[in-house]
Order: C-alpha cells, then sequence, then structure tokens
C-alpha cells in the first residue's frame, strides 16, 4: 500500500512540476493517463475500507489537480476558442473530484473540488452569477445554479469549519470567496479569519490565483473581489519583507 501511495504522489508532483514549467498537456496526461488509473483500479479492487478512503482522498486531489491545470491552462490560451475548451474541462474535472468528496462512504471533508467547479464555471459562464438559470455549458456539459451550489457551499464549509475543519486556512478562505461571490460581506471581514491565522506565502498566492482571474470580469461584485486582491497582495508583501528583515 505504500510503495502504491508513494507512486500515486510522486505522479502528482510530477503533473504539478510540468504545470509550473507551463507544460499544461503534458502534466494533465501525468494525471488521466497515469495516476488517476492507477487509483481507478486499485479502489474498485480493494475491500479495506480505510485503504478506499484514503484512495478516494487522493483521486479527489488529483481531479482537483487536473481542474486547476486545465483553468490555467484555458486561462492562459492564446484563442477564445481554446479557452472555452480548456475552462469545460476545468470544470468537468473538478465535479468529478466532487463526486467523491460528497460521497458518504469516503466521508472526505474538503471542499476543494466543490468550490472550484464553481469558479471555473464562472470564469466560463460570467452571467451565472446574477443568473439564476440553469443553461447548460456547451464546453463543460454541465449546468449549475450558481447561486444555489454557492449557498449549498456555504453551508457544507461552515459545517465542517464547525468540527473535522476548525481552523482550516482553505476553508477559511473558501467561505471568504463564497461570501464575496454571494455579496453577503466585504473583503475585510470575509477575510479576516483567514489573515488572523497567519498563513503561509503559497496560501495567499494560492488564493489570489483564484481571485484574480474573475476580478477582472464584469461581474455584480467585481469591485468587492478586486478589494479583495489588494488587501490580499498587500497583506502578502507585508509578509515578504519581514521575511527579509
Amino acid at each position: 500500500m505504500e510503495d502504491l501511495l508513494q507512486t500515486i504522489r510522486y505522479l502528482k508532483t510530477r503533473a504539478k512540476n510540468r504545470r509550473d514549467l507551463g507544460r499544461y498537456e503534458s502534466a494533465v496526461k501525468i494525471l488521466r493517463e497515469e495516476a488517476v488509473p492507477l487509483i481507478q483500479t486499485e479502489l474498485a479492487s480493494t475491500t479495506l475500507a480505510d485503504w478506499k478512503v484514503q484512495l478516494a482522498s487522493e483521486l479527489s486531489d488529483g481531479f482537483g489537480i487536473m481542474g486547476g491545470i486545465y483553468r490555467r491552462w484555458g486561462l492562459e490560451s492564446e484563442t477564445e476558442q481554446e479557452r472555452i475548451l480548456h475552462l469545460g474541462e476545468s470544470v468537468n474535472a473538478y465535479e468529478k473530484g466532487y463526486e467523491l468528496e460528497r460521497n458518504p462512504e469516503y466521508n472526505i471533508a474538503n471542499s476543494y473540488n466543490m468550490v472550484n467547479r464553481l469558479v471555473s464555471y464562472i470564469l466560463l459562464e460570467p452571467a451565472s452569477l446574477s443568473d439564476a438559470s440553469t443553461a447548460e455549458s456547451s464546453s463543460a456539459n454541465i449546468s449549475y445554479d450558481v447561486r444555489l451550489e454557492l449557498n449549498r457551499a456555504e453551508s457544507v464549509v461552515r459545517d465542517q469549519l464547525k468540527e473535522k475543519r476548525r481552523g482550516d486556512i482553505w476553508a477559511l478562505a473558501d467561505l471568504a470567496l463564497i461570501s464575496l461571490l454571494l455579496d453577503s460581506s466585504d473583503p475585510i471581514t470575509a477575510y479576516a479569519d483567514f489573515i488572523a491565522k497567519s498563513p503561509p506565502s503559497f496560501a495567499y498566492e494560492s488564493v489570489l490565483s483564484t481571485l484574480r482571474p474573475m476580478a477582472i470580469l464584469s461581474l455584480p461584485v467585481g469591485d468587492k473581489l478586486r478589494e479583495a486582491v489588494r488587501l490580499l497582495e498587500a497583506e502578502l508583501m507585508q509578509l515578504y519583507s519581514s521575511a527579509s528583515v
């Protein structure tokens, strides 16, 4: 089991390294053709409950990484056609991860895919944030009532923060983002608990990488998203300044 787990994590690290080099096609291929099938095969064959839970968590994470790679690929695409294609793939990958997150058999306490599938969908269909319709995205083949899904996500994350994810910076960041997208809070209030946890620089960078693409869209909460970017960039710069002293 340990050897297989090491192999899975090695493959995911390889995919992340390719991603960081901008080799998105290669990164996705490692996940889609190596890591994911390897986990799925073992998950389907094992009868050990604890091992199944660990494998499901690894698989969910793998789909999440894939969704992030596709999103970055889409946002950096040179043509609108490629942008739409890869953002659609991003939504689909995150949705597969979310199916595992919400499966009661695995009891995965995470909101990674749940929230990010909505972020990619908003990037793909900006009008969905203010439109209650659930018209299917032609590229993702999925339809969301985004505000309904955001409200559901908010409830899930709040419950997780009360128990298994108490004080978790990623849960706090997800909750802050959801509150901004629902226009139920201002950036300072929304990110107060996240900032109070003194998160590391890579956490700020990750949160900003999610906020920045949405902040440039014509969204009803665009001003708040841009204010949040400025707030977190200032906190990050202060963190870097303190580290250099």
